[in-house]
């Protein structure tokens, strides 16, 4: 990994299988949020026809989320297990590919676009990121960041244009737990707030906080449902 040998975060580096077993075991915060979206997923599956295009269609969007989300939790876990550039890469790939889905989605949310379509987009932008992430790894951080900002000036737009109904509590909260954790990371990495033996890590806190807004972000997402369903039953509400 490029942070070797002395800029991997806090944490002290074990010479054993698992180099930093605590902010291994954290980023598995991610992967219990990738089971919450597949059971909302399934339970929507079996209370609807199998054989609707529109129900098929919207569910290319809860699977491109819950894929993100085991990427990036399997990701961190094997990048700071190996501590290795190949660990490294699928680790922020991972967090290519949430971003990268807050931004399309706001996009592409109340547009009447084939899966196929999205499918495209979705790989083809992080296919560009995943090359210029192994061409020029230090532009990684800058690019998540610029991603993440991005995504969120998109999201704020299709609200003000009336195409995000969701409850918007959720979406800032998930901004604000983000940036507690960015701080928090922040304090980690430059060794600000730092015990190189302590269980409790500060980069462990951003896994874990980084997973929560992940979840906040999907129960906005969520929350859209409910508001479509009420104004199909009651077009007063519109």
């Amino acid at each position: 990994a490029t942070c070797m040998p002395a800029a991997c975060f806090c944490e002290a580096l074990r010479d054993s299988l698992v180099r930093q077993p605590v902010n291994a075991a954290t980023s598995m915060a991610f992967l219990m949020v990738c089971f919450m979206v597949l059971g909302t997923v399934t339970q929507g599956a079996a209370t609807t026809s199998s054989g609707s295009a529109a129900i098929r269609r919207s569910m290319v969007y809860p699977m491109l989320y819950a894929g993100a989300l085991a990427v990036i939790g399997l990701g961190s876990a094997f990048y700071h297990a190996s501590l290795t550039f190949t660990g490294q890469t699928i680790d922020v790939l991972g967090m290519y590919l949430l971003g990268t889905f807050i931004l399309l989605f706001g996009l592409f949310r109340g547009r009447d676009i084939r899966p196929a379509t999205v499918l495209l987009s979705y790989l083809t932008l992080n296919g560009a990121l995943l090359a210029a992430l192994v061409l020029h790894p230090e532009l990684r951080r800058y690019a998540f960041g610029i991603i993440v900002i991005l995504a969120f000036v998109v999201e704020w737009r299709a609200r003000k244009a009336g195409r995000a109904v969701g409850d918007a509590r959720n979406l800032w909260a998930a901004a604000a737990v983000l940036t507690v954790a960015f701080g928090i990371w922040v304090a980690d990495l430059t060794g600000a707030a730092c015990n190189p033996s302590s269980p409790l890590q500060g980069h462990g806190v951003w896994h874990v906080l980084g997973a929560i807004a992940a979840a906040l972000v999907y129960s906005y997402y969520l929350s859209e449902s409910g508001v479509s369903s009420a104004r199909a039953a009651d077009p007063t509400l519109e």
